[in-house]
């Protein structure tokens, strides 16, 4: 017969003695969680680090991947049709490449013609822009704005210097971009080729207990990225289109390179199709005047509006599960951990550690998306 309890008498959870001290368990508890956290953080800040340290070959790695998930589906289709792997690598590599090329050289070409007739008007916008100042709504006198004109062009002959050492440094930059881009070829290459045997090389490496959800994870993600790119590229080019006709019907110059801008802007979320249709308006100032800027910037705003409301829910889907919240907050600490590229990268590294993170808590037992699976298969 077990005693009664009495009034008050609870189970209270024994403490925990450590180090000849006695110290609540929850105290204790929280003490181990909290100093696991601190080496987790640790290490995490000593890899990020080493991989900003080794970013020149670390970046062409994960720009490989990134056009790998996109180029997948043209290379299964090539290889059905029983063209060998390294044939059909090769083929999709220079594909690409040759489209790269095309749009840079279509772009460039673009930005000559239209430099030379903005140049042309540049005098002339400005003086524009200066007179709306004086008798347009702002009512301003015409020698403060005067001032702050000249005050801008002695800023601007001041910082030559500053100017000129940033090209240089934009040089060592450039340099470090074109052999980025030979290694990202390479990679690239090798990933389409034998992407499954080095996937399977990797998934190896773990625990066996571990490696089919490892394995799963994985290809999961793949698709994710695929997803995620092929959506944005879709919205991208809705929008430079879009854009495009507008400053076509505006007679504004520089129509491709703007219309190229909004689109590789449109890989940066939040901020980068507001930056580059910020360039747009200050293209339509400078040539056209305050008028054809405001009508500029109020067709930007309803395509992101369309954009945002009707292309990204519809073609995205729910390829890539992520709340506005977790994309801002993504995309910040990308930009602060590693600059613009932690921006361009932070929101598909968000998806795949969401997309590993469920597929881990599934405990996943089966090779899903067998139409997608890694590259180099099949």
């Amino acid at each position: 017969m077990s005693e009664p309890i009495s009034a008050g008498s609870e189970k209270r959870r024994p403490a925990v003695v450590t180090n000849g001290v006695r110290v609540p368990r929850s105290l204790a508890t929280s003490a181990a969680y909290s100093w696991r956290f601190l080496v987790v953080v640790a290490a995490a800040y000593i890899v990020l680090r080493g991989l900003v340290l080794l970013r020149i070959v670390v970046l062409p790695v994960i720009i490989a991947v990134l056009f790998a998930s996109v180029l997948v589906r043209p290379l299964r289709a090539l290889r059905r049709r029983g063209l060998g792997r390294g044939l059909t690598a090769a083929m999709v590599v220079l594909l690409a490449l040759l489209i790269m090329v095309t749009v840079i050289a279509v772009v460039s070409r673009s930005v000559v013609n239209g430099f030379d007739e903005l140049t042309g008007n540049l005098d002339q916008g400005l003086r524009e822009v200066q007179d709306w100042f004086v008798t347009g709504p702002l009512g301003l006198e015409r020698a403060q704005v005067e001032d702050f004109a000249n005050q801008v062009r002695t800023g601007a002959a001041d910082n030559r210097a500053v100017i000129l050492s940033g090209l240089a440094k934009g040089a060592h930059v450039a340099a470090e971009v074109v052999a980025g881009l030979f290694l990202s070829l390479f990679v690239l290459f090798f990933m389409l080729k034998d992407g499954d045997r080095i996937w399977a090389a990797i998934v190896r490496l773990f625990p066996p207990d571990r490696q089919e959800a490892v394995d799963v994870a994985g290809q999961r993600s793949f698709v994710t990225i695929g997803s995620y790119l092929r959506g944005v590229s879709i919205t991208a080019l809705v929008d430079a289109v879009l854009i495009a006709i507008v400053l076509l019907v505006l007679d504004i110059p520089l129509v491709l390179a703007l219309a190229a801008l909004t689109f590789f802007g449109a890989f940066i979320p939040l901020i980068g199709a507001t930056l580059a249709g910020a360039v747009a308006a200050l293209v339509a100032l400078v040539d056209e005047g305050p008028v054809a800027a405001l009508i500029v910037v109020g067709a930007i705003i309803a395509i992101q509006q369309i954009e945002g409301h009707v292309l990204a829910p519809i073609v995205l889907g729910r390829a890539v599960e992520l709340h506005p919240l977790a994309v801002a907050l993504s995309l910040a600490a990308g930009a602060v951990i590693a600059g613009i590229t932690g921006a361009l990268l932070a929101v598909p590294a968000t998806a795949v550690v969401t997309t590993c993170i469920r597929t881990f808590g599934e405990h996943a037992t089966s090779r899903p998306y067998e139409d997608d699976v890694l590259v180099g298969s099949g």
